[in-house]
């Protein structure tokens, strides 16, 4: 009690010279003192220098800040104030005046805390359910609360203008939490594995090359659990079936199948340990070994051998059928995340009609697979399903000298713009609609800058140990080889919107969505050569970026009209959530091309392939409604489309 009432003599003493205790962040009860105010903003408002070119508020500002703070403390007539409430005073004080002093709008972002509302963690906490995890444990709920403080942050460090722009919906920047601090996807070669073995830094070898079956598998799964917590999220491995070949000469199909089983399972590790729902894991395999791959000599025990890889296709084909059917038996334990995806080449059409009935169980099973589609000597992957990487046939080199060079695919941002907003702005012209587009991707560009300065700065601060990875004192991942990628949606809306018809039915609606196409895509080339970047040009296919972009146009006032036009969904219902002010409406802007295999096909892919011609990448969905029209799709794949990417889509009755 003596202890008690000392303080509370403290608390009358100080409360009779006008201003309250202050509870700190850190745990403890201090006397008012504005000097802290002073020290916080000299300090912290060092950071506009760095990430604005700005410099750092002066003292004299400084300390006139903390005057009228204290005298607006003053007034409140607390016994107590807390560092947050201090905290938010400053920042309005900082926004109050930034008319007189535009860079305290700056500094008001480096002062500002980053987290989320109470409600908010009460909910992660104890009603996981409503928070859409797929793994609910403390770890994925840790995750999350920190991801949320992540995207604040963000937004907070890169230009007003760009943060602005991503919260109005003119464009979405994808991935937000992870944008100060890692890549989007990565394509793990995993040859080099089977060459140097398992690295987790340059001088950290836990495993040798591989000699045995069993740990060729096993570290290939250690190998994307370390890659999904130290480099990206969104990984695909090269043809596992083609590299994992020559470690399976001499093993029994029943023998190969019980690897794989093995194998799935390892990896299905590596999302229960993440509980992350933005975790993609891709598997590329292929039943027979491409032109891409068949004259490299195989990475086997640590040694660059003179046999080819085409000499191992019986192998490669046995793996694939034990993949699919350990994949098709475990697929009530196997999570979302992973994904086979058949790697198809012009010259393999008729390796997978031999192996029609094994892909249609799959299919049957899945509900959906997914298939990519390169031309002969050609090699690359879909990030995400969505977001291409292709070394074409003038750069296989980095694909052939395994001393020095991997396929190193990578992609390190994607920003998408919306397209329908800019028709709207257009009001019908041409000329404004090319203009508006060019402005979208020189907003898109500058997050790129951004992206890249961040990514630099994670490999100085040894954030990403695999990616600062040396081999004879070249880099193993070159984050300059990385990709960067700007994603469009409501393509189609966009033209519908400006021009009154669909392109699938106009001709002159098709004539002005190839021109914009084909002006975009040579302006984005040219900016490319400028800012010495790989930048590539997309359609996009997330359902949730879509819907949200559509649902910020429905919530602009300036937009609202124009955009229940050209929205999909239950526009009428829109009108009565707005009234109750929920922000969760039943509408998205086109994102899935759906075609029914003969019926509509024929048709629907010219204009597909007219668009894909000046995209660096282009996803399909096919129904496939019968199990015979199969064959129809792998005789079309043989075909000179442009389209990269298929997801085929089980529209049939039976498993």
């Amino acid at each position: 009690m003596g202890k008690l009432n000392e303080l509370l003599r403290r608390i009358g003493r100080h409360k009779a010279r006008g201003m309250p205790l202050v509870r700190t962040s850190d745990g403890h009860l201090v006397l008012w003192n504005k000097r802290y105010i002073v020290r916080q903003l000299l300090r912290e408002t060092k950071l506009a220098k760095e990430f604005f070119g700005i410099k750092a508020i002066s003292r004299p500002e400084a300390e006139e800040i903390a005057s009228i703070v204290e005298e607006r403390i003053r007034k409140l007539d607390l016994k107590f104030v807390s560092a947050p409430l201090i905290r938010e005073i400053v920042n309005n004080v900082l926004l109050e005046l930034s008319e007189r002093n535009p860079a305290f709008v700056i500094y008001r972002n480096l002062c500002t805390r980053c987290g989320i509302p109470v409600y908010d963690a009460y909910t992660l906490l104890h009603l996981p359910r409503l928070s859409g995890h797929r793994v609910n444990s403390p770890d994925a709920i840790y995750r999350q609360l920190a991801y949320s403080s992540s995207r604040e942050m963000a937004l907070l460090l890169m230009p007003p203008h760009l943060a602005d722009a991503h919260l109005k919906g003119d464009i979405h920047i994808h991935q937000l939490e992870h944008f100060l601090t890692r890549p989007l996807g990565i394509a793990l070669d995993i040859r080099y594995l089977f060459l140097h073995g398992l690295m987790l830094t340059s001088r950290i070898r836990p495993f040798r090359p591989a000699r045995r079956p069993e740990d060729a598998i096993l570290q290939v799964a250690k190998a994307i659990t370390y890659g999904s917590t130290h480099v990206a999220l969104s990984e695909v491995i090269l043809p596992i079936t083609i590299f994992l070949a020559p470690f399976f000469k001499g093993v029994s199909p029943r023998g190969i199948r019980r690897y794989m089983r093995l194998f799935i399972l390892e990896v299905m590790h590596a999302y229960i340990t993440r509980g992350d729902p933005s975790l993609r894991i891709s598997l590329q395999i292929s039943p027979y070994v491409p032109a891409p791959w068949s004259s490299k000599h195989v990475v086997y025990k640590g040694v660059i051998q003179d046999e080819l890889y085409e000499d191992y296709e019986e192998e490669a084909r046995t793996i694939f059928l034990a993949m699919l059917h350990s994949h098709i038996n475990i697929c009530n334990l196997r999570p979302l995340s992973l994904y086979l995806t058949l790697l198809v080449h012009d010259d393999s059409v008729r390796e997978y009609m031999k192996l029609k009935e094994s892909i249609l169980r799959l299919l049957s099973t899945e509900g959906e697979i997914h298939v990519e589609r390169f031309p002969a000597n050609v090699v690359g992957c879909h990030h995400a399903y969505d977001y291409p990487t292709i070394y074409m046939e003038n750069e296989l080199h980095k694909v052939a000298d395994l001393e020095n060079n991997f396929a190193n695919f990578g992609l390190n941002q994607v920003v998408s713009v919306n397209l329908p907003r800019l028709a709207y702005k257009a009001k019908g012209s041409d000329e404004k609609l090319m203009e508006l587009m060019r402005r979208a991707i020189e907003v898109a560009f500058e997050v790129f800058t951004v992206k890249q300065r961040w990514l630099k700065k994670a490999i100085a601060n040894k954030l990403l140990p695999l990616l600062r990875q040396k081999i004879k004192g070249r880099p193993l991942w070159d984050l300059n080889c990385f990709n960067y990628v700007v994603g469009l949606v409501g393509l189609r809306d966009m033209i519908l919107y400006h021009t009154g018809l669909h392109p699938s039915v106009d001709h002159s609606s098709r004539k002005l969505l190839v021109n914009l196409l084909s002006e975009t895509r040579d302006f984005i080339q040219e900016l490319s050569e400028r800012q010495q970047m790989s930048i590539s040009l997309v359609e996009t296919k997330d359902e949730g970026i879509c819907r949200r972009l559509a649902i910020a146009d429905m919530l602009s006032p300036t937009y609202r009209y124009c955009a229940k036009k050209v929205v999909s969904g239950d526009v009428d219902r829109v009108a009565r959530l707005l009234k109750r002010g929920s922000r969760d409406l039943p509408i998205t802007y086109s994102n899935r091309k759906l075609l029914m295999i003969r019926s509509s096909l024929k048709t629907s892919l010219e204009l597909e392939n007219d668009i894909a011609s000046y995209l660096d990448g282009h996803t399909v969905c096919v129904v496939v409604r019968d199990p015979n029209e199969l064959s129809y799709l792998f005789k079309y794949l043989a075909s000179e489309s442009k389209i990269t990417h298929l997801t085929l889509i089980k529209g049939f009755a039976g498993r």
